[in-house]
């Protein structure tokens, strides 16, 4: 298997860096782009693994940062605060949306890296926010052959009213990062950006309208995003000409693994089992 990081530039002058992942094949292969959650990066946790694990078995894969995931400092989990608090779920939408854009131009770098190995198609495996952003972007992009979404969420209005009153009238949310004690913030345009394009992020209302197949997994004992929403996403897609799912049991919203990947386990080995397999049928 072969690693190459890239790095391209989005229309507001931010970086979105990828690695790409390739093996030997005797056969053009769809590409797999890995789409991280709120608060992760590219490397964080299990991501490199699965990357790793899909490029040797499905075809090419990618996994990249979002451009404004602020994070600077991967193995302490330091974030740069001003990007971080600007970021919004529009913004990711783009971000991927710039991808593939720069995935269709014959004459770029990553073309020339990926023409021998990818058919075309690309399937994208999305974890909690990630997995909602491939919801919206298979159900706004018809190069989207498949999505895998794993701990993913329902719902991106997330947060009660007397939340919402109290970043309003502040101008932010604060919180910490739990493995650094790193104090972040989130503007209130986080919020408004996704009241203001609520329906094009209902989720719900866009997994209902795929028709592409897609997979669903989710730990049972996932208390950040819980296995009701996993159950609401599978109830709703209901147009999808495959629809599959899995519940691991003892399994929680990563798979059992921290931000510092050090071994697998049986719930994310059959995470990753089941993601193999639906890519492959």
């Amino acid at each position: 298997m072969e690693k190459t990081f890239f790095e391209i530039v989005n229309e507001i002058n931010l970086p979105i860096k990828f690695d790409l992942r390739t093996g030997e094949y005797v056969s053009k292969r769809p590409l797999n782009i890995i789409l991280h959650g709120f608060k992760a990066y590219r490397n964080w946790g299990f991501i490199p693994y699965l990357a790793e694990k899909l490029a040797n078995n499905c075809g090419p894969t990618i996994n990249i940062d979002f451009s404004l995931n602020g994070i600077f400092d991967e193995e302490k989990v330091l974030y740069d605060v001003e990007k971080f608090r600007i970021n919004t779920v529009i913004q990711q939408l783009s971000d991927i949306n710039y991808l593939l854009n720069e995935l269709k131009k014959v004459d770029s770098v990553i073309f020339d890296k990926l023409k021998d190995s990818w058919n075309g198609e690309i399937n994208l495996i999305g974890h909690s926010l990630g997995g909602a952003c491939s919801i919206i972007t298979a159900y706004e992009n018809p190069q989207i052959s498949k999505i895998i979404l794993w701990g993913t969420i329902s719902k991106t209005d997330r947060n009660t009213k007397r939340q919402k009153d109290e970043w309003r009238k502040k101008g932010y949310i604060q919180f910490t990062e739990s493995h650094s004690g790193q104090i972040l913030f989130l503007d209130v345009e986080y919020l408004e950006d996704k009241e203001r394009n609520a329906e094009r992020i209902d989720l719900r209302k866009r997994i209902s309208e795929l028709e592409i197949p897609i997979c669903i997994i989710h730990g049972k004992l996932d208390f950040t995003v819980k296995l009701n929403e996993a159950e609401i996403l599978v109830k709703s897609a209901s147009k999808s000409k495959n629809l599959e799912y899995l519940f691991i049991d003892k399994c929680n919203h990563t798979f059992g693994v921290g931000h510092n990947f050090e071994v697998s386990n049986s719930g994310l080995d059959l995470a990753i089992e089941k993601t193999i397999n639906f890519i492959k049928i």
